[in-house]
């Protein structure tokens, strides 16, 4: 973004910042074409500079409510906008926020996926939701540098008045983003990628009481609409290696071509290893190093004959596994039991 081009966090996306650059496509449901397409609309788009990853969000809301007032409080209880960013694509110590139509947020960090055992880290006003710190991760809360506005079209929790929808403007603090990162990643730069993926919570309500109230329908699950889905049964958007990618660069809008992550094909291959891993430990109670067990256990063929990635590698012991690739140029891909996945230098030896 150019440095004459500013945002303003209030909510109202007035900016030319913002009319620079289109909508995304309308978010889906979290488990694709599987479900229905959501019944509300909801759209992002991104700019950037050195300091921010400004994201705009819109949702269309005839019922816009909100309870909880406080941050660090667990926002997907009301329905919400939530931003997840893995900096690193490492699946290791990613960034979760998420905020609702009273603009006010919950930001964690998570060590690992739920999953591989977390934990997640924010700071603590949830003691029954996030740990305080974790290692390496002595605290985690960035509501003091997360600037964000919120503006609603309509009227916040008053079912005789009704809203249109709500819109609101993120600044996320690239420095921030970056600590704890397993690879020590640079900050973003013309051409490189962040993983990046983007949820809203809904919640099925019906109106009751005296003065009338917006409450939820007992024993209904709220919608889950993303921007990529994870296509897993049941919907967990903790899945980094499913979301979707931002391509930074540093062209005027809309002038960069896509271009394909180069380390793309040995990511798939990895993470298909580690699928069929952790298929093959589940019936054995022990991981292996044979492909022809591994392909028994859900690997696809292309991927243990090596003819996208090279033929992957593995070594294992009681407890745990690591799997090597090749495919990308000047590159070797690995992938542990835990989910961590990296790349290192091939004249790096392991």
């Amino acid at each position: 973004m150019g440095s004459e081009e500013k945002i303003t966090f209030d909510g109202r996306l007035d900016e030319e910042a913002w009319e620079a650059v289109p909508w995304s496509g309308l978010f889906v449901d979290i488990q694709g074409d599987k479900k229905p397409k959501p019944y509300l609309e909801t759209r992002m788009k991104m700019r950037w500079d050195e300091e921010y990853l400004y994201i705009a969000g819109w949702l269309e809301e005839p019922q816009a409510w909100a309870n909880l007032t406080y941050n660090n409080s667990v926002i997907f209880y009301d329905n919400d906008f939530e931003v997840f960013i893995d900096v690193d694509g490492s699946n290791h110590y990613y960034k979760e926020l998420e905020l609702n139509a009273r603009n006010l947020n919950w930001n964690l960090l998570l060590v690992r996926p739920y999953l591989n055992g977390g934990p997640p880290v924010c700071n603590y006003t949830q003691p029954g939701q996030c740990q305080e710190s974790a290692p390496g991760v002595p605290y985690w809360d960035i509501s003091p540098d997360l600037p964000s506005g919120v503006h609603l079209e309509g009227t916040l929790n008053d079912p005789t008045q009704g809203s249109k929808l709500w819109t609101i403007e993120i600044g996320i603090p690239i420095s921030q983003y970056l600590r704890y990162c397993p690879t020590s990643p640079a900050p973003p730069a013309h051409g490189s990628y962040w993983r990046i993926d983007f949820s809203r919570v809904e919640w099925h309500v019906m109106v009751g009481g005296a003065p009338p109230a917006y409450w939820k329908k007992p024993g209904v699950p709220e919608e889950n609409w993303v921007w990529q889905p994870t296509y897993v049964d049941p919907p967990n958007m903790h899945l980094p290696e499913t979301w979707g990618y931002i391509q930074f660069s540093t062209d005027p809008a809309l002038s960069t071509p896509l271009v394909r992550d180069p380390e793309w094909v040995a990511r798939d291959a990895l993470m298909k290893v580690y699928y069929a891993e952790t298929e093959y430990y589940a019936a054995n109670k022990r991981y292996t190093d044979s492909l022809a067990l591994l392909v028994g256990a859900g690997l696809p063929r292309y991927v243990a004959e090596g003819k996208c990635a090279g033929v992957p590698a593995i070594s294992f012991d009681d407890t745990s596994f690591l799997a090597t690739v090749s495919g990308v140029p000047g590159k070797i891909g690995h992938v542990r039991n835990d989910r961590l996945l990296w790349f290192q230098p091939t004249d790096v030896v392991q």
